[in-house]
């Protein structure tokens, strides 16, 4: 007659089923197992400064292969944040540029008196610069 023992995996804490005689087993499976032993490794070398230089350049290296992808990922990631910032700042009447409450006179405008005057002097700046470099001669 065999006799079965009852034990709980190390990783998932299900109850599992094994025979005593047999290697005594720690896991219900071989998937628990893997992912166990990928976690202790991983608890027992993530402050090790060796394994943070082979992280920084297992990084540098995928970037060096993926520069144009990760740009886009920064770019969409900043978009995302600047739509959600705006329409909260719209929604709560306050200035779309610097999130300050706006005076009484410019309720019904996007920016506080502040920002339209940077937005003012950037618009002119911009034109002045794009009149000269249509001006020079090539």
């Amino acid at each position: 007659m065999v006799l079965l023992e009852n034990k709980k995996c190390l990783c998932c804490g299900a109850d599992f089923v094994t025979k005593p005689r047999v290697i005594p087993k720690k896991f219900c499976s071989e998937k628990c197992r893997t992912r166990y032993n990928a976690r202790v490794s991983y608890e027992k070398n993530k402050n090790t400064k060796e394994y943070k230089e082979y992280r920084k350049k297992i990084f540098k290296d995928w970037l060096d292969n993926n520069r144009p992808h990760f740009n886009d990922l920064c770019r969409e990631r900043s978009r995302l944040y600047s739509r959600k910032r705006y329409t909260e700042r719209v929604k709560n009447n306050v200035c779309v540029g610097c999130g300050r409450i706006k005076e009484e006179e410019r309720q019904s405008k996007r920016l506080c008196f502040a920002c339209s005057r940077i937005q003012t002097v950037h618009d002119k700046e911009y034109h002045d610069k794009k009149k000269l470099q249509s001006n020079v001669p090539t």
